[in-house]
């Protein structure tokens, strides 16, 4: 399904990547999508994506970042994971005042990390009620 830019509605893009998944549980929402660029307003979106309501089901009935087994908490190899990012990303934050938002977060472990000591602005988002939870949960 080719869809407009998200943010000025306009139809011309240009592709620059495809992206493929491996299915892995045998309920996969979709086995890749376009990666586009607006050529009017310079945005960059996935193309060639389920709609809305099928996005809607699938992270309320099968997504697998909520970590319900751990009661939300991320593994230990998760956490070092965001340790990296979050070292990666801080020498970018220009200062303790710059607000970044994390979106697609799961349980916000990267926000969560050292990302926020650099600047308590941060924050983070989810598709999923329980993942947004559980953030607010873990982040207090």
């Amino acid at each position: 399904m080719k869809r407009p830019c998200p943010v000025c509605g306009g139809e011309d893009r240009t592709i620059l990547f495809h992206q493929t998944f491996s299915e892995f549980s045998g309920k996969a929402l979709l086995n890749g999508y376009d990666v586009t660029c607006c050529n009017w307003c310079g945005c960059g979106f996935a193309d060639g994506i389920p709609g809305q309501a099928e996005f809607d089901a699938y992270y309320r009935d099968l997504s697998k970042y909520e970590y319900q087994h751990r009661d939300g908490a991320e593994s230990a190899e998760d956490q070092d994971r965001f340790q990296v990012i979050a070292k990666a990303l801080v020498p970018f934050i220009p200062s303790a005042e710059a607000r970044i938002l994390e979106v697609g977060c799961a349980t916000g472990g990267c926000s969560g990390s050292s990302v926020r000591r650099a600047t308590p602005r941060s924050g983070a988002g989810s598709l999923t009620l329980l993942c947004r939870d559980r953030a607010k949960a873990l982040r207090r």
